[in-house]
């Protein structure tokens, strides 16, 4: 295969998915520039430098991965049962989004909020399944930019 000029359709249905971060790898080793138009958005963070997200004809972000993952940094919480939100403080409960029992977002948050709210969690005896902080995956993102519609 060569590295030249020029405008390649190349179907990838029924490559194996682990060939085919290396091939794409290789090609843009080789100075191809390589646009990948898929649905598979974790196969596509493991081989895009540059993300372009559109929907309904609409560019919704465009940019290099690693920024469009950090610009909304994420915190997960699941609890053993459903939190109360009207009994937390407001500086904490107003940071929490349910999205469904027992499981919560929390998005850009604020210095000190992820600490703030483990004391208060432990203070009242609520068994936390899972605390995770990070950066969206990039279906993530794509879920919040086009509301789930897609």
């Amino acid at each position: 295969f060569q590295a030249e000029d020029g405008i390649r359709d190349y179907k990838v249905t029924g490559v194996q998915t682990c060939a085919l971060p290396i091939f794409i790898r290789d090609l843009a080793d080789m100075g191809c520039t390589v646009i990948l138009a898929t649905h598979e958005l974790d196969e596509a963070e493991k081989v895009c430098d540059r993300v372009v997200i559109f929907d309904k004809g609409r560019v919704l972000v465009d940019g290099n991965l690693d920024d469009v993952r950090r610009a909304r940094q994420a915190v997960r919480l699941r609890t053993a049962r459903p939190l109360d939100l009207r009994a937390m403080p407001d500086n904490l409960a107003g940071w929490l989004v349910e999205d469904a029992p027992g499981t919560y977002s929390i998005e850009d948050a604020p210095q000190g909020l992820i600490g703030a709210l483990a004391v208060w969690l432990s203070e009242h005896g609520i068994d936390v399944v899972e605390l995770r902080a990070g950066l969206n995956s990039l279906e993530d993102v794509f879920k919040k930019l086009t509301e789930g519609d897609s």
